[in-house]
């Protein structure tokens, strides 16, 4: 049963707008709906510098007060750069020998180290930043790792969620580092719903305990929480929200692109346009909008430019990258009251 508890939010100098509290409890089929009037304030964000970077990028995050970037596919060049646009350390190649990589996906340990997994060449590096140095602290072979997930996160060094996606079913499992893996849960009522499996693609990411984690998906407009054991916690959808399995994706108006942890919870990163539009070069906006870990919606962000990459610094301020613009360059934006 789902309970809806209406509440009053409000600042000096901000409009007060109904604010719902969920207090979710979901079976499989059970979704609580939100708009963009649940979120307790909208908060337009400004340029407060930039810097331009040395390839084109697919992958980026904030590890220790740093971006650690990594540029697209045909070169696989990681960059570490702090937030002035100082680089610090640059590193890989495109191959299979020892610093280089296939397909290198990048997970968050905690603040100041990180993950490089490469899943082709069965490798898993672990990193650790101090101050402005970058050390390499291991280097191991993944045993018995056959999938090629599409979202792939640390619990600890030793254990990693990530999630497989195959014709009308998603799966998520846990690995560890001595091979074993364990099924936590199969998504399979949307084979039911769904005829596309495109449906199934997303991004996920674990909260700082390690007791749930949430997958947002790219083309349901909402995400699911699910703790360890594979028990939905909840099933959040927008209220605009319609049965996609018949839709022409390229007309698709919102998508999510890019989920990140904050403060308070977690991140969905989401532009609204149409292929069309993006095509013509009109004018489009990227909203950050975060949740608590119940699936509570709290604040949303609003980018006047349409954003391919996103990395979270704190304090409400980020990093943007937007692979469509001339500049290619990495944007700081901060809420244009600061």
């Amino acid at each position: 049963m789902i309970a809806i508890k209406f509440m009053l939010r409000g600042m000096a100098g901000i409009k007060i707008v109904p604010f719902i509290l969920l207090l979710l409890s979901c079976s499989a089929k059970e979704y609580s709906y939100i708009s963009e009037t649940d979120f307790s304030e909208t908060i337009r964000m400004e340029k407060k510098g930039g810097f331009d970077v040395l390839a084109r990028i697919d992958a980026m995050t904030v590890v220790g007060n740093k971006l650690l970037v990594r540029a697209d596919q045909s070169t696989n060049i990681f960059s570490l750069y702090d937030l002035n646009g100082e680089v610090r350390k640059t590193w890989g190649n495109k191959g299979r020998a020892p610093g280089e990589y296939m397909v290198p996906m990048i997970s968050k340990v905690d603040f100041n180290s990180f993950m490089v997994y490469d899943i082709p060449i069965e490798r898993k590096e672990y990193y650790l930043i101090n101050g402005d140095s970058l050390f390499m602290q291991e280097s191991i072979k993944l045993n018995n790792m056959h999938d090629m997930p599409l979202s792939i996160h640390s619990m600890n060094k030793n254990t990693i969620v990530y999630d497989r996606r195959q014709p009308k079913e998603l799966s998520i499992y846990k690995y560890h580092d001595d091979g074993t893996i364990t099924h936590i849960t199969s998504m399979e009522d949307y084979k039911e719903i769904y005829s596309d499996s495109k449906v199934y693609m997303g991004y996920m990411e674990i909260n700082p305990m390690g007791d749930c984690f949430v997958y947002a998906f790219q083309y349901i407009d909402g995400f699911d929480i699910y703790d360890m054991q594979g028990n939905a916690i909840c099933k959040v959808r927008r209220e605009s929200f319609k049965t996609p399995s018949n839709s022409d994706y390229s007309l698709q108006k919102t998508y999510c692109f890019a989920i990140d942890k904050s403060e308070n919870g977690f991140l969905l990163y989401r532009v609204n346009y149409s292929g069309n539009e993006l095509m013509n070069n009109l004018s489009c906006v990227t909203y950050i909008e975060e949740y608590d870990w119940s699936g509570n919606p709290i604040r949303r962000y609003e980018l006047p430019l349409f954003a391919s990459n996103i990395a979270y610094i704190g304090n409400g301020e980020f990093m943007v990258y937007d692979a469509y613009s001339e500049d290619e360059s990495i944007k700081h934006f901060a809420p244009s009251y600061q």
